[in-house]
């Protein structure tokens, strides 16, 4: 039960984000930096950084911890 409240809780963050920043959270978990990120999804850092920015402002994170 609590892995489905979870899931449900996550999967509705998701939801929140474009294909490509869904990407780009995954590359961060992998601890990525902005410029490994970029190379992999062949883009600017600048670009990157610019997607970090959005995800954190749509899934409402104060702190930058990625």
């Amino acid at each position: 039960l609590v892995i489905y409240i979870h899931y449900i809780k996550y999967k509705s963050m998701i939801e929140k984000l474009t294909p490509i920043e869904i990407k780009v959270v995954k590359l961060v978990c992998k601890e990525l930096n902005a410029e490994e990120i970029a190379e992999k999804l062949g883009l600017s850092p600048r670009t990157i950084e610019c997607h970090r920015y959005r995800i954190m402002k749509r899934l409402k994170i104060k702190i930058k911890i990625c």
